[in-house]
């Protein structure tokens, strides 16, 4: 039998793979984003590389669609040969010689165990070699002006009342996964509203700071379990959604009280740095 083969029920309009050898299953249904990418694929990988010392043993990969350069780059850190991934497709019918499946799917209310975070963290620490810089006043913001929702319509004029601390604002979508691992573990201070780009905070340095921007009615306290198995220092700045329906507040843009909230992020700053 070979060790690929393809079949086409014309009728059914359906694809059938064969796949011979060690597959490793990752795919997650909302792996589109890069914070469900890293923690619901990437980590599992990571699972199981240190689990067999090695990912040599599996000859398939099998992920989710790679529509975005992260997912590429994530994959090519792991030295995983984008050759050998195989992309799910909903019209095609796999078959696997054999097969492993993680049966964790963390985001719907769990996390990955504190133990597979620093695993991570070590991972793409030791691995790179970055340059470690002084973060004694590093302190960044993250913009989400680029995004569809969750973005803070004012918050130029946050940054405007905070610019004598020289805040680096940064669109993540902008940097690739290896400069953003970089920037995340040289940061003593992250600001910035709930969002995927929050993820990389389990690259920071341990009794480094998140300030979450985040209304105080969406009871999602996701980066706040993050952080705190990170050994970070958490707060919470309330935001306003534009809409006044629940079910919206996390697909909207939000405002701020610009007054009430850049004297208690100078408070936060001045505490720590």
């Amino acid at each position: 039998m070979s060790k690929y083969g393809l079949f086409r029920f014309y009728r059914l309009n359906i694809c059938i793979k064969f796949h011979i050898g060690l597959s490793l299953f990752t795919h997650y249904g909302f792996a589109d984003n890069y914070g469900h990418w890293l923690l619901e694929v990437i980590s599992k990988i990571i699972y199981f590389k240190n689990f067999y010392k090695t990912l040599s043993i599996f000859e398939v990969f099998i992920v989710n669609k790679l529509k975005y350069d992260f997912q590429k780059e994530t994959l090519k850190a792991l030295n995983i040969n984008l050759d050998n991934v195989v992309e799910l497709d909903n019209h095609i019918c796999y078959f696997f010689d054999k097969l492993y499946i993680s049966s964790y799917h963390w985001w719907g209310g769990y996390l990955p165990p504190r133990y597979l975070l620093k695993e991570m963290k070590k991972y793409f620490s030791i691995n790179f070699n970055f340059i470690s810089h002084n973060i004694y006043n590093n302190i960044i913001y993250i913009s989400r002006k680029k995004c569809k929702n969750r973005r803070v319509l004012n918050e130029d004029d946050l940054l405007n009342r905070l610019n004598d601390y020289n805040i680096r604002v940064l669109l993540l979508e902008d940097l690739s996964f290896l400069q953003q691992v970089e920037l995340f573990q040289n940061i003593k201070i992250v600001i910035g509203p709930f969002g995927a780009g929050l993820v990389n905070i389990i690259f920071s340095p341990i009794n480094s700071v998140l300030i979450e921007i985040r209304p105080i009615i969406m009871i999602n306290e996701f980066y706040k379990r993050l952080a705190l198995l990170n050994d970070m220092i958490y707060y919470q700045i309330d935001a306003t959604p534009i809409t006044s329906h629940y079910d919206d507040i996390q697909y909207t843009d939000w405002i701020i009280d610009i007054n009430k909230i850049s004297i208690t992020i100078k408070n936060i700053i001045n505490q720590y740095i």
